[in-house]
């Protein structure tokens, strides 16, 4: 009698296994492949500062008010928030002190 009958499980047949083997070892072989092609990419100093710059480059920098403004808006947010947690809290105090000095 099977235990996994039923179960959807299928058991390795000795090809099963050899195949799977041999796709493991060909994606091994495929990341040290992809490993060594990064080490030859990255010997040359002088070549990574000229893609770092060409990278930089490419940036689209905010401007100076729009950086004036998200950073207002940061602020404004926090101060809001900060109003509204202060207004809760003080809610709560006051409801709970009021049932603590009506049982008390």
């Amino acid at each position: 009698v099977s235990k996994t009958e039923g179960r959807g499980f299928e058991p390795l047949r000795p090809c099963q296994a050899k195949e799977r083997l041999a796709d493991l070892m060909n994606a091994v072989r495929m990341r040290i492949s992809q490993s060594d092609q990064r080490k030859k990419s990255m010997a040359n100093p002088f070549q990574f500062i000229q893609q770092t710059r060409a990278e930089i480059a490419k940036v689209v920098w905010p401007s100076r008010r729009e950086v004036a403004l998200t950073s207002m808006m940061v602020f404004a947010l926090a101060i809001v928030t900060a109003i509204f947690f202060f207004f809760v809290d003080w809610i709560i105090r006051t409801g709970l002190e009021g049932v603590l000095t009506f049982f008390a």
